[in-house]
């Protein structure tokens, strides 16, 4: 069983209570098995948050409004905002403790929801002048950084070292979609493989990096699309 495969579940708990090691990569294979036939299955981008489609998976839905509502950030910074259900969704949690703003960032957004702790960004991700609003913005606060825009390993990266300087210590730094190839696969509109994508740039960029850390924690609900997608800032800002 390769490395990458270990799956830890909160305290390593799950995997430390088998003591089969045999046991425990026929459960590896069979977790990866199920993700990859859910994914495939193509299921979830029917699923829809207060009538809005929502491209997550329920269960990293699920995680995400945990991890919320344990650090309480003051932002959300979100790239990829499709219809906006996602930042509905934070802004939701955020109406429920009682503090929180969302903002997200996308180029070609579809017709979005309104609501008073969003606040939308009509650009390119990478385009200098986002992360100087985005930076005017977030100045002083506490913030969290969810990616989940191209999922193209070169355009991730870049994300990853625009973005990363936002995330505040013990903040997460979630980049979506991990799955793809890792064992899930999908193409882009034109039917080309997205390959490699976030699971390598996340790689890359964790190779030279000692301000974030893997949060497997985080993926104890076991079907998640966010493979060592979850970081978090333990060092700087």
């Amino acid at each position: 069983m390769a490395d990458d495969d270990v799956f830890l579940v909160a305290d390593g708990s799950l995997i430390s209570h088998l003591q089969d090691y045999h046991l425990m990569e026929q459960m590896m294979l069979a977790i990866n098995n199920v993700r990859w036939a859910y994914h495939q299955s193509m299921v979830w981008a029917k699923n829809t948050y207060y009538g809005i489609q929502i491209l997550k998976c329920p269960m990293d839905m699920w995680q995400m409004q945990e991890i919320i509502n344990e650090y309480k950030p003051d932002f959300i910074v979100e790239t990829g905002t499709w219809y906006g259900a996602s930042a509905l969704f934070y802004a939701h949690i955020f109406d429920n403790i009682g503090k929180g703003q969302v903002i997200t960032v996308d180029n070609e957004p579809k017709d979005v929801p309104q609501h008073p702790r969003i606040h939308y960004i009509v650009k390119h991700c990478l385009h200098p002048d986002v992360l100087s609003e985005i930076k005017e913005r977030v100045n002083g606060s506490t913030v969290m950084v969810n990616l989940d825009s191209d999922h193209r390993k070169d355009h991730v990266l870049k994300e990853m070292s625009l973005y990363a300087p936002l995330v505040t210590n013990g903040m997460h730094f979630i980049i979506d979609d991990t799955i793809l190839n890792h064992p899930s696969q999908m193409k882009d509109k034109n039917g080309n493989l997205i390959a490699p994508g976030p699971y390598e740039a996340v790689e890359e960029f964790m190779k030279d990096n000692n301000e974030f850390e893997y949060d497997r924690t985080a993926e104890k609900q076991m079907i998640t699309f966010n493979v060592k997608g979850y970081l978090k800032r333990v060092r700087g800002n």
